[in-house]
């Protein structure tokens, strides 16, 4: 197989965007010298790609409002400016991150990296709800250490009685 570059003309892209892809194969061939074979995996790889970017843009669009495209495709939004749901904004507030992208994943529909962005987006450009974030995730650590101590004192108890058992000073 014939090593090449990722990259395909700009004509090919734009032909593969008009869902033409056997002119997009031929034009990709005979603009990188390639065999018949790779310029179609060349091209179908490229498709695949462009895919992915369209789903993730896809994913920053408003689920309140559903704006279009003229090409009747999702606008995008930037992440600084969508709206958390209320549920994500509770969860924060409780110091559940993961809750909250869960919350922004029910409510969209969307993948889970974009809601991981979003939710981090959130977090990062509002300060107060960062505050109330970390502070209840510390408190939420403080008390679960107790509860952890308390397991691995009974397991160590529980050790100890069974060397004392075996070792026949219990037996």
């Amino acid at each position: 197989m014939t090593t090449f570059d990722p990259r395909i003309p700009p004509e090919a892209a734009a032909l593969l965007r008009d869902r033409r892809k056997i002119e997009a194969i031929k034009l990709t061939r005979e603009k990188l010298g390639l065999s018949l074979k790779d310029a179609k995996d060349l091209c179908d790889a490229y498709e695949a790609a462009d895919a992915t970017a369209a789903r993730e843009s896809a994913a920053l669009v408003d689920a309140t409002t559903g704006a279009l495209t003229p090409d009747g495709l999702p606008v995008p939004i930037a992440r600084e400016d969508f709206r958390l749901p209320a549920a994500a904004l509770e969860a924060l507030g409780e110091g559940d991150k993961v809750r909250a992208i869960i919350a922004v994943r029910e409510a969209t529909g969307w993948a889970l990296k974009p809601c991981k962005e979003i939710v981090e987006a959130a977090l990062a450009r509002d300060a107060a709800l960062l505050a109330r974030h970390d502070e209840a995730l510390a408190a939420r650590r403080a008390a679960g250490s107790g509860a952890g101590r308390l397991v691995l004192a009974l397991l160590a108890l529980g050790l100890i009685a069974a060397a004392l058992y075996f070792s026949g000073v219990l037996g």
